[in-house]
């Protein structure tokens, strides 16, 4: 459970006290009945004006617990955003692996949305660009990558229709040249092709890839 413990019993509370967390004052400690209870972030505490001496019956807790959990889940989701984008399934699972309730991770993911902070398009738009800009793959590599995010079928074929794979392979392969410039022609034949096999490039655009980089391999056997 990524929340607070729930504080139990049916019976109506009393507020004794509320102290800044030691070591993490982005926390405060809220004690009840003279006794520690649980944490809270400051915003959810100033959000419904928690102080010494207010009442809190069970369904006001359990509000605040689930709001306290809001505002963690949705830090804890700005925290991965900002490395990279990410798809929404991918989220909703990093933050569930967290023990973040569902109905928590939901609205969090329903806000990050409505922020423009997460979308899927634009996740398979970034994918796909990073991809051919450094690593070049095949669609076929690329859709499977996309569906293990957790991306939808309809959303990764619009997103890699566009995705030039007779360039991608070129770069790709042109990188081992030098490695395999010195091979008979079937052994580079051979593992050419299956290098660009498993980037997910079909075997019409291999075919015309090996054949384009058997030619120019004759610079490097030159050297």
């Amino acid at each position: 459970m990524a929340g607070e413990p729930a504080v139990t019993g049916e019976r109506t509370r009393i507020i004794t006290g509320i102290e800044a967390q030691r070591g993490h004052r982005k926390r405060l400690n809220i004690f009840l009945d003279n006794k520690y209870a649980f944490s809270i972030d400051p915003l959810v505490a100033e959000k419904y004006s928690l102080h010494v001496g207010i009442e809190l019956d069970p369904a006001r807790l359990k509000i605040l617990r689930d709001k306290d959990q809001e505002v963690r889940a949705y830090a804890a989701a700005l925290l991965l955003l900002k490395f990279r984008k990410r798809g929404k399934r991918e989220l909703e699972k990093r933050l569930g692996d967290r023990g973040f309730e569902e109905v928590v991770v939901s609205n969090v993911i329903h806000r990050l949305e409505v922020e423009n902070l997460v979308d899927d398009v634009e996740f398979v738009k970034f994918w796909q660009e990073n991809r051919q800009a450094f690593n070049p793959k095949g669609k076929r590599f690329l859709d499977m990558e996309l569906k293990r995010a957790g991306i939808d079928s309809e959303i990764i074929e619009a997103g890699i229709k566009d995705v030039n794979e007779e360039d991608g392979a070129y770069r790709s392969g042109r990188k081992k040249l030098r490695i395999w410039s010195g091979l008979e022609y079937l052994d580079f034949k051979r593992k050419m092709g299956a290098y660009l096999a498993r980037r997910g490039y079909p075997w019409d655009i291999i075919g015309e890839t090996i054949k384009k980089l058997w030619e120019e391999s004759s610079e490097f056997k030159a050297k």
